[in-house]
């Protein structure tokens, strides 16, 4: 699946993407005018997930999921104002009144870091180190950096 995190107007994420039992690397972190989005579980079920809030959120996404009936996607959006919101495959939008947030299969290794006081960033790295689907290098992103570009932490 993937860890992504946000804390203190943060947001990070693993890279990985596991596709014909090949290793890839691509960014899970997209910018909206309305924030940050990341996204853990299937790329295109993400992508459907993402259209559909975007949209006019009517009907269901055609998920394809992990080859059984039940797709396993979320969605955690770092809103401008630095408001957390958790959108699940059953188009339930969720909002936290945490201050910080991580979703994904490392996201209790990724929860515990941050509890421990480490930022986004860091909690992804660790996640990493504990879950097999979580995979370095991690990439962030602020909600006040100006360039749409995605800053990845050289690994």
């Amino acid at each position: 699946m993937t860890t992504v995190a946000v804390r203190d107007g943060v947001m990070a994420a693993d890279t990985l993407l596991i596709r014909s039992e090949v290793r890839c690397s691509i960014g899970k972190i997209f910018r909206r005018d309305y924030g940050l989005v990341g996204g853990a579980g299937s790329r295109s079920d993400i992508l459907r997930l993402l259209e559909w809030y975007d949209g006019d959120r009517r009907g269901k996404p055609d998920f394809v999921g992990y080859g059984d009936d039940r797709p396993e996607v979320d969605l955690l959006i770092l809103e401008r104002d630095g408001g957390l919101v958790v959108i699940s495959q059953y188009l339930v939008i969720t909002r936290l009144r945490e201050p910080f947030f991580a979703i994904g299969s490392g996201a209790a290794a990724a929860l515990g870091a941050m509890h421990a006081g480490c930022d986004a960033r860091r909690a992804v790295e660790i996640a990493a180190r504990v879950d097999v689907n979580t995979q370095e290098p991690v990439e962030w992103a602020t909600l006040d950096e100006l360039p749409a570009r995605r800053r990845r932490r050289a690994g």
